[in-house]
């Protein structure tokens, strides 16, 4: 055996150490990958029933939605209801006060508009 054969030897033992090492490593990555990956599955019906309740959700604020913007309409009408009423109240309260007033000092009934 010459030097140059004996080198290779050497070259492609030390290769293969370092390789088998590298393989080994890989392989023992590779296996953790696949029960990494395994536990990672998705089952597809839980897909769906996610997708189900996404949709039913949406269906739902948009429902949601809808009843806020008449309730918005509902309470705007209300207040204005509210504020025309309260406006008359006070006016009639106000006349029928002054007129009791306008009686109690004297004043006679043909007199009560004029003097109002």
């Amino acid at each position: 055996m010459d030097i140059t054969t004996e080198i290779q030897a050497l070259i492609d033992a030390t290769v293969d150490s370092a390789k088998s090492g590298l393989q080994a490593k890989n392989q023992e990555l590779l296996d953790k990958n696949k029960k990494l990956m395994n536990g990672q599955e998705i089952d597809p019906q839980t897909v769906i029933d996610f997708e189900s309740q996404i949709d039913k959700l949406q269906s739902d604020l948009s429902t949601a939605n809808k009843l806020g913007k008449e309730s918005v309409k509902t309470l705007e009408t209300l207040q204005a209801q509210l504020k025309a009423e309260t406006g008359f109240t006070q006016k009639l309260l106000i006349d029928n006060g002054l007129t009791d007033e306008l009686v109690k000092n004297g004043v006679a009934p043909q007199f009560l508009a004029a003097t109002k």
